[in-house]
């Protein structure tokens, strides 16, 4: 199976740190991983990820500190490049912000789409604009993965079209 993993970076963190179990896994099982840092930064690896994993920055394509809306568009354009050159199976996703852009980069793509929160979603708020853009492509994901019941619960009430499991 090939395997797309959005997250904003891979610097020290417990999403970054599940992140490199759950790649590191997979590669152990026989998968195709590449990894995408969705973060405008330069990137830091401050984990062991095992040598086949690719990994790859859309900094590296588009720019590093201009957060403009043209270089966000920009960058969601680059990430559905990136897809459509790799040609995953399924794409997964990490955080917040990361979610939303991978979500936005695949609109009408066959690809599963799996996003997770990796904090109770009442409290991931980044803003207006982000609430809007996490209420209508939230949606759009195949399984919005949450840690809790009670997340669970909690996106179900307030995102009523969304499918959610809790681990």
């Amino acid at each position: 199976m090939k395997i797309l993993f959005c997250i904003t970076s891979l610097d020290f963190g417990g999403a970054q740190r599940v992140a490199v179990n759950l790649v590191n896994e997979w590669v152990k099982r026989g998968n195709d991983v590449k990894i995408i840092l969705t973060y405008f930064t330069t990137p830091s690896i401050n984990y062991k990820v095992n040598p086949l994993i690719k990994i790859e920055a859309l900094s590296g394509h588009v720019g590093k500190k201009n957060k403009s809306l043209l270089t966000r568009i920009n960058r969601m354009i680059e990430l559905r490049k990136i897809t459509d050159e790799y040609g995953p199976d399924v794409v997964i996703s990490f955080m917040t912000d990361a979610n939303i852009a991978s979500l936005l980069a695949l609109i009408c793509k066959k690809t599963i789409k799996i996003v997770s929160e990796r904090v109770y979603p009442k409290y991931t708020n980044y803003g207006k604009l982000f609430a809007i853009l996490k209420y209508v492509t939230y949606p759009m994901a195949d399984l919005i993965v949450l840690q809790t019941p009670k997340g669970a619960e909690w996106l179900k009430k307030n995102y009523p079209f969304v499918k959610c499991q809790a681990i």
